[in-house]
């Protein structure tokens, strides 16, 4: 009896522990019309979390919130005339994710407990392909699936583990946003 009770547990923690490493590793819209409703997937396909427009209704684009396992947060933009400084609060606290150059929208430093990351497009002028290579903390991309098209993204991620999930995230979010805009 004690063996399979220890047993039970020793399951029950490879089970958590899994779920507490599972990472995302795409992104798509929920529908193909609408780019208001995303999902996250992990490497199997699996849904995993969500991202959506706060106020779809109102076609605000400055609100988002997202849910992913348990963990939830908002993304929203500090200022309403400023599209240079993005907030994340989460459950590690607040990213702020600023333009490194005003009105440069390829450039941005994310900020928050993690320290600060540099995460850049590809290029200047195609929004389809970020990525964050810091030779201390790892590399982050992120790129669309099928080229110009922003509906579905792959992400490659190879971060330190110390690196926070709301930090991820914000990362995930500028790239998204900003192909959809471009």
């Amino acid at each position: 009896m004690t063996r399979r009770i220890a047993y039970l547990w020793m399951v029950c923690a490879l089970y958590i522990n899994s779920l507490a490493a599972q990472e995302i590793s795409s992104l798509g819209s929920r529908l193909d019309n609408d780019l208001t409703s995303w999902v996250y997937y992990d490497s199997l396909g699996e849904e995993i979390g969500t991202l959506e427009m706060t106020w779809p209704g109102k076609d605000d684009w400055t609100e988002w919130n997202y849910r992913l396992g348990d963990d939830s947060g908002d993304i929203q933009l500090k200022w309403s005339d400023d599209p240079n400084l993005w907030e994340l609060t989460g459950y590690s606290g607040t990213i702020t994710m600023r333009t490194q150059w005003a009105r440069d929208f390829s450039v941005w430093r994310v900020q928050g407990p993690d320290g600060t990351l540099v995460f850049r497009s590809r290029y200047r002028n195609d929004f389809n392909e970020w990525y964050l290579e810091d030779e201390s903390r790892g590399v982050f991309a992120i790129y669309t699936t099928r080229e110009g098209d922003p509906r579905d993204w792959d992400i490659v991620d190879e971060l330190d583990a110390d690196i926070s999930l709301d930090t991820k995230l914000s990362l995930i979010f500028l790239a998204m946003y900003h192909s959809i805009l471009e």
